[in-house]
């Protein structure tokens, strides 16, 4: 009997949580409805286009970053010999603890007008450099050192899951470790980095501070200013509906590309793969440079921005 109460009560909960969190999405969701069948127009407005494309254009931008940042450490890690794996691992995940628009204000006051950067380029060159950061290319460089763990941590798995038969095969057919990766272990992992890559995708689609501070014009944006500066809160509730689209496409896509865990499921490893070793000392200081890019770019670098500016100026806090 106290079985059946404890479970009612969780499924009573689950329901109330569920309902909370579905309340929003239905409400913008009838009102989106409502508007396009009362006003037409609504959907022939010509800055719902360069919001779209915009955010379009910054998904596309930080998800490829992202990618490069996160699937050649992973591919590294799991395939070749390599010390303090696990250190590295942690080392990699780190960026993720500093948020992506205080990313993209720090290396806009770097590497921006007035910023570290270009003061000592101009005293010790005695040069006039101006170096524009403020771009949509830029903003998606930053958010990426900054959301890239998502993507490396599903890709680390991945790869560590993929078992030995298939890479045994191709070896037995004198296959080299790039055309490995490239026609066996990518398909296979396809799923679980796409789905580290919706995790980035949403984090760039909830992102405020940064763009509008790098004056890009997304959809978030667009929300902001329509419902609390320009006062019109049916656009804004138009925008959310198409805000929320796009992440119920990415999901879709994300739920259908999973179907092929199967394959990565049926060859699951069940002993260790044969890890291959560096031909040369040079490759294997290339690789570890190639490691720990994401790791200065993404913590060190702005840790120690952040430690020095909090020591000059304590005095003013």
């Amino acid at each position: 009997m106290e079985l059946i109460n404890k479970k009612t009560t969780i499924i009573l909960l689950i329901l109330i949580i569920g309902i909370i969190l579905a309340f929003p999405i239905l409400v913008i969701v009838k009102e989106s409805i409502t508007l396009a069948v009362v006003d037409l127009k609504l959907f022939l407005n010509k800055n719902i286009l360069i919001y779209l494309s915009t955010t379009i254009q910054l998904i596309f931008f930080t998800s490829v970053f992202s990618l490069i940042l996160a699937v050649i450490p992973a591919y590294i890690l799991s395939l070749y010999n390599l010390k303090n794996k696990k250190i590295i691992d942690v080392l990699l995940i780190l960026p993720l603890s500093i948020p992506s628009y205080i990313m993209a204000f720090i290396y806009s006051d770097i590497l921006g007008y007035g910023g570290f950067l270009q003061n000592m380029i101009n005293i010790n060159f005695s040069n006039t450099f101006n170096f524009d950061v403020m771009s949509i290319k830029w903003l998606s460089v930053f958010l990426s050192l900054s959301l890239y763990p998502y993507v490396y941590a599903t890709s680390r798995i991945s790869f560590s899951l993929i078992g030995s038969t298939y890479i045994n095969l191709s070896q037995s057919l004198s296959a080299s470790w790039f055309t490995i990766f490239r026609k066996v272990i990518l398909p296979l992992s396809l799923s679980g980095i796409f789905s580290g890559l919706v995790l980035v995708i949403m984090e760039v689609l909830n992102e405020y501070g940064a763009v509008n501070y790098f004056g890009v014009k997304t959809l978030s944006v667009a929300i902001f200013q329509y419902w609390f500066s320009l006062d019109n809160k049916e656009f804004a509730i138009f925008l959310s509906f198409l805000l929320l689209t796009l992440v119920f496409f990415f999901v879709f896509i994300a739920s259908f590309l999973k179907k092929s865990d199967d394959k990565i499921k049926y060859h699951t490893k069940y002993s260790e793969n044969k890890l291959a070793d560096f031909k040369s000392r040079i490759g294997e200081l290339c690789s570890l440079f190639l490691i720990y890019i994401p790791f200065i770019f993404g913590f060190v670098i702005p840790l120690f921005f952040i430690s020095n500016n909090v020591f000059n100026n304590f005095n003013n806090y």
